[in-house]
């Protein structure tokens, strides 16, 4: 459950956060009374909780016999939209070759292959190469 939780953490999840999806995960569909009851959680607190998860799409709430009962979405759907929003990301942060990229203070540094980059950190030098006798 550790590793599960840390996983959540990395998703950018708060610990109350994910104590409150946890519960769900655990015990199915569950009213906020008795979430907050089985996350130890004020109810007002597991309301707001369950607010900003569901605006995350970690949760959601259906209609049971006359009341809302909250449930926590699947794992592989929430695990999916989390890679599809690193690979956006990832796009977006890998400049291509001959771009100019941006540093902080606004220093501006022409992007390079990897071999460029290894050329560059070691030199050939006449006094290392191998002479033939």
């Amino acid at each position: 459950m550790e590793l599960f939780a840390k996983n959540l953490e990395t998703l950018g999840l708060k610990p109350r956060e994910i104590r409150v999806y946890t519960t769900l995960c655990v015990f199915g569909s569950l009213t906020i009374t008795k979430l907050a009851g089985r996350a130890a959680l004020p109810r007002t607190t597991v309301d707001s909780i369950v607010r900003r998860l569901e605006a995350r799409e970690f949760v959601s709430k259906a209609r049971v016999k006359g009341h809302y009962e909250w449930l926590a979405e699947d794992l592989t759907t929430i695990h999916a939209r989390a890679n599809e929003a690193f690979a956006s990301i990832r796009a977006e942060l890998q400049p291509q070759e001959g771009e100019v990229v941006k540093t902080e203070g606004n220093l501006l540094i022409p992007r390079i292959t990897k071999k460029q980059y290894i050329l560059s950190r070691y030199p050939r030098n006449a006094d290392t190469e191998d002479v033939e006798n």
